[in-house]
């Protein structure tokens, strides 16, 4: 299947009735898990990798592409999430490796300091099916 995107589930999940979970990976086996776990109940999930995991593997691209083909194998809808992302830099990364769904975390910028929130998201995403979200 597919890697899904955020927007898709949630919006099924709405019309259900129902919620689905958002799990953090740090370690492959997490990743592994999670998605036996989603397998063995018949339901999607959002397997989330935060820039603090990224940090701990020392980049995305292990950790991101292992993740990305787990939920390629699935035979349900997975969601790769890159959660509270910071860096610019690594949603683009993101991006390129084929995730759905990234969310900025602008939180510790002022209201007045730019942030991929228009055009520079926009920019990004062209071209791109993906879910795009910003705290702050």
């Amino acid at each position: 299947m597919t890697v899904a995107r955020a927007v898709d589930l949630l919006v099924e999940a709405q019309h259900l009735g129902i919620g689905y979970g958002a799990f953090n990976v740090i370690q492959l086996e997490h990743a592994e898990a999670i998605i036996a776990g989603a397998e063995d109940i018949g339901l999607p999930v959002i397997v989330q990798i935060s820039e603090n995991c990224v940090k701990y593997h020392g980049g995305l691209a292990a950790i991101g592409t292992a993740t990305l083909i787990l939920a390629r194998n699935s035979q349900l809808p997975i969601v790769v999430h890159l959660d509270h992302a910071e860096d610019e830099n690594l949603i683009e990364q993101a991006l390129e490796l084929g995730f759905k769904s990234v969310m900025f975390d602008g939180s510790t910028l002022s209201w007045a300091e730019p942030g991929p929130d228009g055009g520079d998201d926009q920019a990004l995403s062209r071209g791109r099916r993906l879910d795009r979200g910003r705290t702050g």
